[in-house]
């Protein structure tokens, strides 16, 4: 027992969280994770930035093949073609803002 360790939270808030409820607890956590997350962005900001124009440079391909599919895609008009084309950008943007993308390992 005896090492001194640097803790992330105080005595009073461990006994503070062990009386959370359940939404009280995932409120905590998840702020929690936003400030790793945070913490994450800023110490490899570089390297986020990189891979951030990766990202970009792949959406312009997805959605130029997305484009090239429905014009080719028998009974899909002009008018369902943009709305697609919205909905598909604005879902996109957002992911791609709050790092929702999903790396696959395989």
């Amino acid at each position: 027992m005896g090492k001194n360790r640097e803790y992330l939270i105080n005595r009073n808030q461990y006994k503070q969280i062990k009386k959370y409820d359940h939404a009280q607890m995932d409120r905590w956590i998840r702020e929690f994770v936003k400030n790793i997350k945070a913490d994450m962005r800023e110490e490899y900001k570089e390297d986020i930035d990189k891979n951030e124009e990766v990202v970009n440079e792949m959406s312009k391909i997805y959605t130029l093949a997305i484009q090239e599919t429905l014009e080719n895609t028998k009974g899909i008009g002009e008018k369902i073609k943009a709305n697609f084309m919205e909905n598909y950008n604005k879902a996109l943007d957002d992911n791609i803002k709050n790092n929702d993308f999903v790396i696959s390992e395989n």
